[in-house]
């Protein structure tokens, strides 16, 4: 299936633009339609998606690297399928990658290049840590952002690939040959040390603007990186200084034990180197080895060619005693030179383990072993080892959050340590070893379209070791066993072995919806999921914060048959929920015929209750007469 620009993936992704196209999948510039901002769709090419087991392992360790949220590495949404096609969906990221910047420019100068370096490694630092091995840091997978920040993609889809054994890709080892570990080209196991190879090999090509090792064929490189030892980078580009250039050296050792123990001391020398780049750095911290090894060691760096030679014809004595034919004798012969010379070259410690029996019987038969320095250390290796020595040991399983799992994080008898070999134990004097188990901590990844059989795979797996508790409840929309939630939720760190709870989906089970009006918020949103409706609450922006809110009105009207959308919760406070009736005015009764009688009239307005004030009356006098009788 192609897809076009236009098209829309799961009625959410809109395909806008092709972005880039890998050894692998397709990537996309598209939009997710439900929030409206840019992502990456990463779709599988159509001979990845036919492939039934890696699909499977692809969807798996694409939805544990969801679980990584560090700001280098790139944020996995989700793993989706639609028209038959699997794809990733990430963080879209504005810039380009580390290759097209090589391109660009060529080679980087140190003062850019190495802080690249510390947030490749920062990123892959916090990955080791959740138990993830990146196997296949290459500048194709560095993403630069306009801002200068290193984001490193593609976590987990390395390990589906390994896992499948699909290795090449028209005839291309996934384009990642050139940044191959030594035990990745031997198709060995690989751990954290893997990844600290490889982002070597690309801050060599950095500095110099060329991988270390080249070829015309994937196989002539792989051989390369098993046995040529790389160049400096100093030889190549004068001002490199050297300190720099033995750190890019050290994590391009050909064993990982040569190499940093873990990214941690790689960043530490990175970030020393930054403060002061004129000194000495990436030095191999020296094991005290036991004494018959440390002086075969010692002696076979600094043996002359005449004496390198005479080991060689003890060898090969001892293999004429064997009654092989010729033809077989010779090839065991060269098999057997070449193993020497690369013995002499990486200090003879390979020599010993192989050929100690033969060469140095006489020092095995003491019965007095000194202990190396074995922290750090990996268990298989040194189990063999300690075996063929006829040592007893002791192994314990402890968690450590700073040394990859099956790496030896402490011994109990120290460096140099006396012990007697097997036939004269003493008691208690048992070599004990601590190794590590891995982190005590993983982190509950996205589960989006995931099935519960998914996750038991994913969470019975060494990298979650979680117990799954099963809880169902009907739901709108997420078909019958289907993963409705998980709690704890996505992104929250817990101890291995801890119990998870999944909610699954009963199926539709919905009748009326039920009246949670006047209810507080979480009991009516709670009371209504549990009868399967998918709810939103609605908060007005004046009550944000406000903690005791409840249910003033709900869209459906509660009663609503078949209801398959979503229900809405108006939320408001507890006065608005239960307002408090106002009460009514009381009426001014009638007066009564008695009343009436015995009561003067109210006063009005056009009766006043005081008589007006009036002018005085004036004094009346008598009128005046005029005196009458006689004159007399």
């Amino acid at each position: 299936m192609k897809i076009n620009k236009g098209m829309v993936l799961n009625n959410r992704y809109k395909i806008e633009a092709l972005a880039g196209v890998g050894g692998m999948a397709e990537v996309y510039r598209a939009r997710d339609l439900e929030t409206g901002k840019p992502v990456a769709v990463k779709a599988l090419k159509d001979e990845y998606n036919g492939d039934q087991e890696f699909v499977r392992r692809f969807d798996l360790e694409a939805r544990a690297a969801a679980s990584l949220n560090h700001p280098n590495i790139v944020k996995v949404y989700g793993v989706g399928e639609d028209k038959g096609m699997r794809y990733i969906v990430q963080e879209y990221v504005e810039g380009q990658s580390l290759k097209d910047e090589i391109k660009d420019r060529g080679r980087l100068d140190w003062r850019v290049a190495v802080p690249i370096a510390i947030q490749i490694a920062l990123a892959l630092e916090d990955a080791h840590a959740h138990g993830i091995i990146h196997r296949d840091i290459k500048p194709a997978n560095i993403l630069i952002t306009e801002d200068g920040i290193a984001m490193v993609t593609d976590f987990g889809i390395a390990r589906a690939v390994n896992a499948n054994t699909v290795t090449t890709t028209a005839g291309n080892a996934l384009g990642s040959v050139h940044y191959f570990s030594p035990e990745q080209a031997k198709g060995s196991l690989v751990n954290d040390k893997t990844d600290i190879y490889s982002l070597g090999i690309l801050m060599y090509e950095l500095l110099t603007g060329q991988v270390p090792f080249d070829g015309d064929t994937p196989v002539a490189i792989a051989v390369k990186h098993l046995q040529e030892e790389p160049r400096s980078p100093k030889d190549l580009v004068e001002d490199i200084p050297i300190g720099l250039a033995d750190i890019v050296l050290r994590c391009l050792k050909k064993s990982p034990d040569d190499r940093y123990p873990n990214v941690r001391a790689l960043i530490d020398d990175l970030d020393r180197f930054t403060l002061n780049p004129a000194s000495r750095y990436g030095v191999i911290e020296k094991k005290v080895l036991p004494k018959h090894v440390a002086d075969v060691s010692e002696t076979t760096m600094n043996r002359s060619s005449d004496q390198a030679m005479r080991q060689m014809m003890d060898l090969d004595k001892d293999i004429d005693k064997r009654r092989f034919s010729r033809v077989r004798d010779g090839i065991l012969v060269t098999a057997i030179l070449a193993l020497g010379i690369l013995a002499l070259v990486f200090g003879g410690r390979y020599l010993v383990k192989q050929f100690g029996e033969q060469t140095l019987t006489s020092s095995s038969q003491s019965n007095i072993f000194i202990v190396p320095g074995l922290v750090n250390s990996n268990l298989e290796e040194v189990s063999a080892y300690l075996r063929d020595e006829g040592i007893n040991f002791k192994v314990n399983q402890v968690f450590s959050e700073t040394v990859a799992k099956g790496y030896i994080v402490e011994q109990n008898f120290p460096a140099g340590t006396e012990i007697s070999r097997e036939g004269t134990h003493i008691s208690g004097n048992e070599l004990i070893l601590m190794v590590s188990a891995g982190s005590e901590y993983t982190v509950i990844p996205v589960i989006d379209d995931m099935t519960v059989e998914d996750l038991q795979v994913l969470f019975s797996g060494e990298d979650y070791e979680l117990q799954i508790v099963q809880l169902e409840k009907p739901h709108v929309s997420v078909p019958e066993g289907g993963v409705i939630s998980i709690n704890p939720p996505p992104g929250t760190r817990v101890k291995k072995g801890s119990q998870v709870e999944l909610t699954v989906s009963s199926g539709r089970n919905i009748g009326a919806i039920p009246d949670v009006r006047k209810m507080g918020i979480n009991d009516a949103k709670d009371r209504l999921e549990r009868s399967g409706f998918e709810v939103l609450v609605a908060i007005p922006s004046n009550l944000s914060g406000v903690k005791d809110l409840y249910v003033i009105t709900m869209s459906p009207e509660p009663g609503t048959q078949n209801f398959t959308g979503q229900v809405t919760l108006n939320a408001g406070t507890y006065e608005q929920a239960f307002p408090t009736p106002t009460p009514s005015a009381t009426p001014t009764p009638e007066p009564t015929e008695t009343e009436a009688t015995t009561e003067p009239p109210a006063p009005s307005e056009e009766q006043p209750t005081e008589p007006p004030a009036t002018e005085p009356a004036p004094t009346t006098e008598p009128p005046a007469t005029e005196p009458t009788g006689d004159a007399g």
